[in-house]
């Protein structure tokens, strides 16, 4: 899950202090509190929400995503996730759906959905993926090895999520690497942009973290692009936000393959 892969980047190395507590300090005891809890606890939640907004001079495409999943520790996990697509200004929509389940860790899942149904396989699906094409959700992974150039890093004003005080922290990063991981989850925009220079159009790019004080676990993580080519064609204007979400009390997961499945062809 690329979208997923690039929220995580925000627990990258981060160069600037700030104060008594500086965000590397924060973030490093973050990664060693989720390891900790991924090898004490059983499960966890999570889920993400995304919009996309791509707008040219007679034309506005939005893309809504939400995505809904289980961890069960070490390395079962399933997710359903749910896209629709329109069109403005005539109105056209289309949806987009993508069920997941592995029981090892990504090496082979049970898939159904959009992707399937259009070369006529509906129902689940036994695959082994393509070495580098895992949807695979690895969580561990993630937190401990993803890395960007963070530009730059400030703790803002403490806040309560869901009752619980939380460090809120906000990065600038590289928006090569972020808007080529975007446009990796969005094969649609990935082809209408492809000659496009985005990178060197930045209006806005950040990510903010959110970290509950007393458990020092990530609350949320969110995203924050927006881009203007202005082009002899015209203005093109992309905007993203990104919200994943995690729930440490996730109490009992029960994850088994599907009842009835097939093998892939």
């Amino acid at each position: 899950m690329v979208v997923v892969a690039l929220v995580m980047t925000s627990f990258a190395l981060v160069q600037f202090g700030c104060g008594k507590k500086s965000p590397q300090d924060i973030i490093a005891g973050s990664l060693a509190k989720t390891e900790e809890f991924a090898s004490t606890h059983s499960s966890m939640k999570f889920s993400m929400t995304m919009n996309v907004q791509l707008q040219y001079p007679q034309l506005q495409l939005e893309h809504n995503t939400r995505i809904q999943g289980e961890n069960a520790f070490p390395d079962k996990q399933r997710y359903e996730e749910r896209r629709t697509s329109r069109a403005y200004p005539s109105g056209k929509e289309s949806n987009f759906s993508f069920d997941y389940i592995t029981l090892d860790g990504g090496t082979t899942a049970y898939v159904k959905g959009t992707p399937l149904e259009s070369i006529g396989e509906k129902g689940w699906v036994h695959y082994t993926p393509p070495a580098g094409q895992s949807h695979y959700f690895d969580f561990l992974e993630l937190l401990q090895s993803q890395s960007a150039d963070i530009q730059e890093a400030r703790i803002l004003q403490d806040e309560e999520m869901e009752g619980r005080s939380c460090w809120h922290i906000s990065m600038e990063v590289d928006p090569q690497r972020l808007i080529q991981a975007i446009l990796g989850e969005n094969p649609e925009l990935e082809e209408q942009l492809r000659n496009e220079r985005l990178e060197e159009n930045v209006e806005e790019l950040r990510t903010d973290i959110w970290i509950e004080k007393e458990s020092q676990l990530p609350m949320q993580i969110s995203n924050f692009v927006s881009l203007v080519d202005r082009q002899a064609g015209g203005k093109i204007t992309l905007r993203v936000i990104t919200n994943l979400f995690y729930y440490k009390d996730a109490g009992e997961v029960s994850i088994e393959s599907p009842a009835v499945y097939k093998e892939a062809r």
